[in-house]
């Protein structure tokens, strides 16, 4: 019976349903996937891009101090008519992003030992990619790296002291420096982003 009972207290640690312990930092694994919001404002392409999806996957640690840092490699991708410029039809114009970023939240219980509030800054490093299609055309697709910033807030509720779900609203600040998607006018990057999340903690 004991080999037995060692299992069982194995599997509910694993699954979250004993208790961790209190002072101890809180690592974690976890993902976030939602919509993006594309800054439409200015001139050129950016006016008709259309929201598009976002996701992240993320690995970090919580201090029982109320400071958290955070890793994680992310994307986004969205799409929009495009006026035509050198063809007579207009085109679907798509810009991606991909990035590693680092963020730094600050976070406080909210009455409840289940509950919590965070908000936090970051900075990312950025694989842009802009291109044409639908039709096809002779302009080539263009990439850019660059490095931005972001702030992000929302709610993190635990399920069980292992496992908890998020929504977090996120704002990213990023002006791509080069003309990408060939001679049109400059794209931007920034925008806003609505996301749930998960994570399970060790």
């Amino acid at each position: 019976m004991k080999p037995l009972a060692a299992v069982v207290a194995m599997v509910v640690a694993l699954c979250g349903l004993a208790p961790a312990a209190a002072q101890d930092p809180v690592w974690y694994v976890g993902f976030a996937a939602g919509r993006f919001w594309p800054d439409t404002s200015g001139n050129g392409p950016r006016k008709t891009l259309d929201p598009g999806a976002i996701g992240e996957l993320r690995v970090g640690g919580r201090m029982p101090i109320g400071l958290a840092a955070e890793f994680a490699v992310g994307g986004f991708h969205v799409e929009g008519p495009m006026p035509a410029v050198d063809v007579s039809e207009t085109q679907l114009q798509t810009l991606s992003a991909t990035w590693f970023s680092t963020t730094f939240k600050g976070w406080h219980r909210l009455g409840s030992d289940r509950l919590r509030v965070f908000a936090g800054l970051g900075v990312a490093y950025y694989r842009f990619d802009a291109g044409l299609k639908d039709p096809p055309s002779s302009r080539r697709d263009e990439s850019e790296t660059d490095i931005g910033g972001h702030l992000v807030g929302g709610l993190e509720f635990d399920l069980t002291p292992r496992i908890g779900l998020g929504l977090e609203y996120r704002g990213l600040s990023i002006e791509p420096s080069d003309q990408l998607g060939g001679n049109v006018a400059e794209y931007s990057a920034s925008g806003n982003a609505a996301l749930l999340g998960a994570v399970w903690r060790f």
